[in-house]
């Protein structure tokens, strides 16, 4: 897995794995940045904070933040499909 600082300005991906101690867990999933969850990079300079899109919120992150986020894949084209008491949603890789 690779880190959300490695990934490039306007590509999109999805959340792998979150590591740290409970206290970061904790404040960055109650940001809305979970595990499955899609992100867009808006900004991604060097010495500076990534910016990221995700759940309509665009979020700045610490580059100390992004070194314990990962990412599994990177996402082109997300579908939802609702039927009765469940959603599925796919993910097309690139």
């Amino acid at each position: 897995m690779k880190k959300i600082s490695e990934l490039k300005k306007d590509s999109k991906a999805v959340i792998a794995s979150i590591n740290g101690d409970s206290r970061f867990v904790s404040r960055i999933t109650s940001i809305g940045l979970t595990p499955g969850c899609s992100i867009s990079i808006i900004k991604n300079e060097k010495r500076r904070p990534l910016l990221v899109y995700s759940r309509d919120t665009m979020i700045a992150l610490d580059r100390n933040y992004c070194t314990v986020l990962y990412f599994g894949r990177i996402a082109s084209c997300v579908c939802r499909i609702s039927y009765r008491c469940f959603d599925l949603v796919i993910w097309r890789a690139c």
